[in-house]
């Protein structure tokens, strides 16, 4: 009977054999295990002290303990304090009893770098007892330790789920200019973001989103879509860029106005390091709008989170731009769990900050964007001269506890730190964006997106255009799609060489979409069989390649049959014949021709039905030589010349009357409607 009244139970709610079964399970097994079992634990909220269990699983634990400090798993030895499986003072413990010299030292310091755990651990020759606490029977001493809560300083706002791992690489080289930063033609450059009222596909209530514009020449290149609690996150970082970018280039003037080589070095050394730190924030805005305008997050109005973002905030408050993911970690794993877009961790984040108040104010952003949006800081200049330079230069000659070099020479730059590589980001269009504002749902209806972009005006003149609704798409909805494979049915969907269907069937391939993804809003129209998005890029694709050949050279229309073909009988070959006449002869739309084609095969049904009306009837008055009477010939003339339209047979057109009437050109067609006046 243990102390707590349960015949063989620990204090986890577990029968103890089952207990250590775990643990020596956990002990021989891979770090993944052993993970697992702390994490179990975890789960219970466990506080293991010596008096606390039996005397077999205390001693169990302690070989754990022992085996993970023998095989230097400090990592997992940090596992178990941040976890709360054991008290610190445990590992002390084996420390002071089991542990060599050289190894006791180098885990203190892992103990000592975690200093929100509590005070640092003093070491004496004599060897001391295990704290126990203050209580008066086994009862209350039990409840004491068990009721014992983490030191660990909680932020007023936590992360759903902690930052794990760190995704933006360190960068130790220096900024190079190449031509896309330099050529105004080709470079990105990002507005103020624009508050945008959208509703959301699931409530369908309205929530308050942002979307950035991104220009490229001095033009709109689209927007990326951007929470509105990251709204600040987004306008810092920017502003550090254009910060940094103006401090390197007052740093290269200032190397060349060093009048001697002790000075010109010191210049050298601010201005690569102001580089380096370039680089690595550039680059982390990059990997932020990639995961931006992919939504690759939590989209749900108000839970958004962002983890480029959250990273880079966290690490710039911390500076830990230069540190791993695990080095981080030792320094304040507090950290790793505020949530960095949350106002009321603020001085949370600022704890241990040691900044001189003169300049300060240069390191936030002004509250209107104006002053440094465009790339330059009004007042830099002056501030550089008085603060920034005598501050940077006085830590070069004495460096200080936060002193630290960012460039190393011999480093090499990642292939991709900025918009101009490739491959290049994508961007939502105006109609994409327009799309998702009205509460679409690109997981539900991606398809509908396609069809979206297409039909609505103004109208898509370039396949390119096209082609970035595509793409975008395509990284929303799947991981690493095969693009190339992808835009290549997209050009011949765009050139009317594949139907619709086809392609819709394509992507669900391409995609792995279920058949109710590729459901669209479209709405069919019982009146006019003939105004669908099949048909309407079917023309449009014939259209398209007139624009692609030579001058005065028509499209191929065998293509346009072959489709046509594959959708309709030969029953509606003539209102086609009629599109097409609308198109040539008239100018008209694509969209305004099948608009009306409905009206027009209703006209031409009824007048097909009157002239065979009249040929009945023609027929049964004729005279036996096959002439038919004065009167009847005259009446039947009448019918046919009252018929709006003429259905014509090559073989009945002469071509020079039908150049003269503008539609020379016509004659590939082996039928040709024509309107008579």
């Amino acid at each position: 009977m243990h102390e707590n009244g349960h015949a063989g139970l620990t204090r986890y709610g577990q029968p103890e054999d089952q207990f250590e079964a775990e643990l020596d399970f956990a002990a021989k097994s891979q770090r993944g295990e052993i993970y697992l079992f702390l994490l179990k634990q975890e789960s219970l909220r466990p506080r293991i002290a010596m008096e606390q269990s039996s005397k077999r699983t205390s001693e169990r634990l302690r070989n754990l303990l022992e085996q993970f400090i023998e095989h230097r798993e400090y990592s997992i030895i940090q596992a178990c304090i941040i976890l709360n499986v054991v008290h610190k003072t445990y590992i002390e413990k084996i420390l002071k009893d089991r542990v060599k010299t050289t190894l006791r030292f180098k885990v203190l310091l892992l103990l000592r770098n975690l200093e929100h755990l509590g005070p640092r651990l003093e070491f004496s020759n004599q060897d001391s007892a295990v704290p126990k606490p203050k209580t008066k029977t086994k009862r209350d001493r039990a409840l004491a330790v068990m009721s014992c809560k983490s030191t660990l300083p909680m932020p007023p706002v936590r992360l759903q789920r902690p930052i794990s791992y760190f995704s933006i690489p360190i960068i130790r080289a220096e900024l190079t200019i190449d031509e896309f930063l330099t050529n105004f033609g080709t470079q990105i450059t990002y507005c103020a973001p624009q508050e945008i009222v959208a509703i959301d596909s699931d409530t369908r209530s309205e929530h308050t989103t942002c979307r950035v514009p991104v220009m490229e020449g001095g033009q709109l290149r689209g927007y990326v879509p951007l929470p509105m609690r990251y709204r600040d996150i987004w306008l810092e970082l920017s502003y550090n860029i254009v910060l940094l970018i103006n401090i390197w280039q007052l740093w290269s003037k200032e190397e060349g106005k060093a009048s001697s080589p002790k000075e010109k070095k010191m210049a050298t050394a601010c201005r690569q390091n102001v580089g380096t730190l370039l680089v690595q924030y550039m680059l982390s805005r990059l990997l932020a709008v990639e995961e931006l305008v992919s939504l690759s997050y939590n989209v749900e109005p108000g839970e958004e989170r962002v983890n480029i973002l959250n990273e880079w905030k966290v690490r710039m408050l911390r500076d830990w731009f230069y540190m791993t993911h695990s080095e981080a970690i030792a320094d304040g794993p507090e950290f790793m769990c505020a949530d960095p877009a949350s106002t009321q961790n603020k001085a949370f984040f600022e704890r241990g900050w040691e900044i001189e108040e003169d300049g300060r104010n240069i390191l936030s952003p002004p509250e209107d964007a104006n002053l440094w949006i465009h790339g330059r800081i009004e007042g830099l200049d002056e501030t550089f001269e008085k603060t920034i330079k005598p501050q940077a230069l006085q830590e070069l000659s004495k460096p200080s506890q936060f002193f630290e070099t960012r460039y190393q020479e011999g480093t090499t730059l990642p292939e991709r730190w900025h918009e101009g590589h490739k491959p290049r980001p994508f961007f939502w269009s105006n109609k994409q964006w327009d799309w998702f504002c009205e509460g679409n749902d690109y997981w539900k209806t991606p398809i509908d997106l396609l069809r979206y972009v297409l039909v609505t005006e103004p109208a898509y003149h370039e396949v390119d255009q096209f082609l970035g609704d595509l793409r975008s798409l395509s990284i929303i909805i799947f991981q690493n799609p095969d693009l190339e494979v992808i835009e290549a049915d997209a050009r011949h969907l765009w050139l009317g060489k594949i139907i619709w269907r086809e392609f819709v069937e394509k992507l669900r391939g391409y995609l792995s979409l279920t058949e109710a993804q590729t459901v669209t809003s479209e709405k069919k129209d019982d009146q006019n069989p003939f105004n669908t998005l099949e048909l309407f890029l079917i023309f449009k694709g014939y259209m398209h390649q007139e624009k692609t050949n030579s001058e005065g050279q028509r499209a191929d229309d065998s293509i346009l049959w072959q489709s046509l073909n594959r959708i309709s009988t030969q029953e509606h070959r003539p209102v086609w014949e009629w599109v097409l006449s609308g198109i040539h002869l008239r100018g008209d739309t694509v969209k305004c021709m099948l608009n009306q084609a409905g009206d027009w095969w209703r006209e031409f049904r009824h007048k097909q039905m009157k002239s065979s009306q009249v040929e009945t009837h023609i027929t049964e008055h004729d005279d036996g030589d096959g002439n038919v009477g004065g009167a009847d010939r005259s009446h039947n003339n009448a019918a046919q010349s009252s018929q709006p339209y003429l259905l014509l047979s090559h073989s009945r057109v002469n071509t020079r009357e039908m150049s003269t009437a503008g539609a020379a050109n016509s004659l590939s067609h082996p039928f040709w409607v024509i309107e008579v006046s």
